[in-house]
């Protein structure tokens, strides 16, 4: 996933600063720039493509999924935000902004940040729902019991976890034993591993291990 990060999170565009890219519009997504603008064109080109691939596009999906549930997110956003503004001299801030005159206005408290983070939540999804025609955003729960965990689309996920995902997307799990144990069954009796699914809202998954 680490490859795609751009995509989704990227410290300057992220949080709109627009300025040394050319034709980088903040009201576009961040799909648009990519087809139409990105510097290099090989990159727009080559993810155009493999978008295409429907085993790539669903764990395009369900990856980004975890990723906005459990890093980025407004939560960790203001997390950051408030522990970079305790470190700070209010005088300090004053000094710099004296000596590096700014043609923006400064916020020291850093609000805007934690309002901008909190809208953001909600475009990220949009926009994902708007370029891939997703109607519906469900929840869903995955549960181990044992001595092993979970991989969804082969990215493990915490023994217990909760957490919104794009809808009408199949999905691959694996249920992934520790060292000296072996994989039961799922929830429903099936000992079938990994196993694609087809997960509706509020649907629950548990891997037994022993």
């Amino acid at each position: 996933s680490t490859l795609w990060k751009f995509i989704v999170f990227d410290i300057d565009y992220g949080f709109d600063y627009e300025r040394t890219i050319n034709g980088f519009d903040e009201t576009e997504t961040m799909f648009e720039w990519i087809r139409k603008r990105s510097v290099k064109k090989e990159f727009g080109n080559f993810f155009t493509a493999i978008i295409e691939n429907p085993k790539f596009k669903q764990k395009f999906l369900h990856r980004s999924a975890i990723l906005f549930n459990r890093f980025f997110n407004s939560e960790n956003v203001e997390k950051a935000v408030d522990k970079t503004v305790s470190q700070l001299d209010p005088d300090e801030m004053d000094r710099d902004l004296s000596r590096f005159h700014r043609t923006l206005t400064f916020y020291k408290d850093g609000e805007t940040m934690k309002t901008w983070a909190k809208q953001r939540d909600i475009d990220i999804w949009e926009e994902y729902k708007k370029e891939f025609d997703l109607p519906k955003e469900i929840t869903l729960s995955f549960n181990s019991i044992g001595h092993g965990k979970i991989l969804i689309e082969g990215r493990s996920v915490p023994g217990n976890y909760t957490g919104k995902f794009f809808g009408d997307v199949d999905m691959i799990l694996t249920a992934e034993p520790d060292e000296g144990f072996i994989f039961d069954k799922w929830e429903d009796g099936s000992r079938e591993n990994p196993r694609t699914i087809s997960p509706t809202d509020k649907a629950a998954y548990t891997a037994t291990f022993r």
